[in-house]
């Protein structure tokens, strides 16, 4: 059973856009088990979650265009770690679109 909330909102006065996500999921199933090693074994419970948050503002604009400019991105992501070798991960990035 998966969930998102979104937010998208405008800040200041040239209403720079922003992309504000949160999500998780839940699985019951009790088919088969795909399981990742750890701690010396593979894991066979077969229920699993996880959820990711994703923040992206616009931080700049450039000429009057608030989809070009500096922008911020935070992403963070956690798996079950019976299920995955990834576990979690955690991103910051800085990024800067301008007319080609």
């Amino acid at each position: 059973m998966p969930v998102e909330l979104g937010w998208k909102p405008t800040f200041g006065p040239e209403k720079l856009p922003g992309n504000y996500r949160i999500g998780y999921y839940y699985s019951s199933v009790d088919g088969d088990v795909y399981g990742s090693w750890r701690n010396g074994g593979y894991q066979d419970q077969a229920h699993s979650y996880g959820g990711y948050l994703l923040l992206q503002q616009q931080l700049t604009a450039q000429d009057g265009d608030v989809n070009r400019g500096l922008g911020v991105r935070v992403q963070a992501v956690m798996n079950d770690h019976k299920t995955s070798k990834t576990d979690n991960y955690q991103s910051i990035a800085f990024y800067l679109d301008r007319p080609v």
